[in-house]
């Protein structure tokens, strides 16, 4: 499975080449028919689609430039429906401007990534998939003369005609790259192939472009390796499957390692690991340790550090904002009325930890609430550890209103414990909880809960890691941090005798 993207200026028979190419290879062309068919399949859009490239965009004026740049275009109306009082459809009218119309087709092209066995040409398809594996990105070029002859020809229109028209089109294509991608049209760093068709013929080009596929395909595939921390935690579960996923569609196979927030139990793995030349490691590491990330890049085996940070590690890492997220929690109890509220907090060590902590003690400072040492409670990233620190809640003077557990399997323990007493959320005493729990666990989701895009976090490390394993992407340590969501649900309420 392969993605082409195919740059071509004006006259360079860029269209023709991917025209032979997708014959060569029997993939499919990426025109208006099937960016309507993706977009039905995956629910993309209500409205009738538009087509939105760099051949239909118009440079801006002066004038525009001057007073108007600040404002998108109107670039279509189009058909599209709503739902009236019956819920039956109802046909209408929408317009739609630049930004949105690109939002459109950046979408369906993503869409279409997943798909495979494409070529797309133009609409900036080098720059939305630029750091997807699996993509070949080309670029057609031709010397501006030679272009112009060829529409001279084709168009039957005057040499100096030909030539100002490929200029117009040339300063459009990069003017449209340059506003909605931030990038340089002609930059060769973001194609991997670059073949002058004043040289050569389409048909060769088509070959060029097909040999090279074949070289991708080529290119060793194996086995990478997941190490977690603990595989039957439903978070790290979903992150396994976002692995698996993403990397069987690269011919990948993944060996599955656990181990149960030991770093001890990590160092054993990953020397059998090494023994077993696995090609690349995604790690949630254990502890703060470096350890563990010298010893694989001593032995050039590339690695992605997941859901964690190591801060004295230069090393590629995929996550979320932690610390932001449980202060959006903690925000919420305080905003109920909550002011006693105590932290149930994995090992001290593992930096999710530290950081959740981090970001309920910052709330609790904004509120005037600073002194929290004694209710932050620290134990394991488990049921039998939350219902431990929870008795240990409930044993205290005056008791907390609120329990903030640092991920789901806290919680769970803690709501055992919470039973075992006859107390009850949120009517005795408010829950908020890092993680929720797949809605194949429950039967109706309870906990008010700030949720990770779990297979995301799988799906971008394994992207990274084979763009490593490549030999592409920057040369510096990248850093993706993926958003998280505060989802209000039945498990907090406002401090017991007060209306809100």
């Amino acid at each position: 499975m392969a993605v082409i993207t195919i740059s071509r200026p004006y006259g360079s028979g860029g269209d023709e080449v991917a025209t032979r190419v997708c014959e060569m290879l029997g993939y499919r062309y990426f025109d208006k028919t099937l960016m309507a068919q993706i977009a039905s399949e995956t629910s993309l859009s209500d409205s009738e689609i538009v087509d939105f490239s760099e051949d239909d965009y118009k440079v801006r004026s002066f004038l525009d430039l001057l007073f108007g740049a600040s404002t998108p275009r109107t670039v279509a109306q189009v058909r599209s429906w709503t739902e009236d009082a019956t819920g039956a459809r109802v046909p209408g009218l929408k317009l739609l401007d630049e930004n949105q119309a690109i939002a459109l087709v950046q979408g369906i092209i993503e869409a279409s990534y997943e798909q495979g066995d494409m070529v797309i040409v133009g609409r900036g398809g080098q720059a939305i998939l630029k750091d997807k594996p699996g993509v070949l990105h080309v670029r057609i070029e031709a010397p501006r003369k030679v272009r112009a002859r060829r529409v001279q020809d084709q168009q039957n229109i005057s040499p100096a005609a030909a030539l100002e028209l490929v200029t117009q089109r040339d300063k459009a294509s990069a003017d449209y790259l340059k506003r909605f991608y931030d990038i340089e049209w002609s930059d060769p760093t973001l194609y991997h192939l670059v073949i002058n068709t004043g040289q050569w013929t389409p048909e060769a080009a088509a070959h060029l472009i097909v040999n090279a596929v074949g070289y991708m395909h080529s290119r060793p595939t194996g086995t990478i390796a997941l190490v977690l921390t603990d595989i039957t935690n439903p978070f790290f579960m979903t992150v396994a499957r976002g692995v698996e996923d993403t990397a069987g569609k690269q011919g990948f196979s993944v060996l599955f390692c656990n181990t149960d927030e030991s770093e001890n139990k990590e160092t054993e793995y990953l020397n059998v690991l090494l023994q077993q030349q696995v090609k690349g490691v995604l790690l949630v590491p254990a502890g703060p340790s470096t350890e563990s990330i010298s010893l694989l890049q001593k032995h050039r085996v590339p690695v992605v550090v997941l859901d964690r940070r190591v801060p004295d590690a230069r090393v590629d890492t995929v996550r979320c904002d932690s610390e932001q997220a449980a202060y959006q929690l903690v925000r919420h109890l305080l905003d109920l009325g909550h002011e006693r509220i105590a932290v149930l907090s994995g090992p001290r060590v593992a930096s999710t930890a530290v950081d959740r902590v981090a970001g309920y003690r910052r709330a609790m400072a904004e509120a005037g609430l600073g002194d929290t040492a004694e209710l932050a409670y620290y134990g394991e990233f488990s049921r039998g550890s939350g219902y431990y620190m929870t008795q240990e809640v409930l044993a205290t003077t005056p008791r907390p209103t609120a329990l903030f557990a640092t991920n789901n399997f806290i919680a769970i323990g803690a709501v055992r414990a919470l039973r075992e007493a006859r107390l009850r959320a949120p009517e005795d005493i408010s829950m908020v909880v890092f993680d929720d729990l797949p809605a194949s666990l429950v039967m109706e989701p309870f906990f008010t809960t700030a949720t990770q895009p779990a297979y995301e976090m799988g799906h971008k490390a394994v992207e990274l890691l084979l763009t490593r394993l490549a030999g592409e992407g920057p040369a510096e340590p990248q850093e993706i941090v993926l958003p998280t969501e505060v989802i209000v649900r039945k498990s907090s309420g406002p401090v017991k005798g007060t209306a809100r």
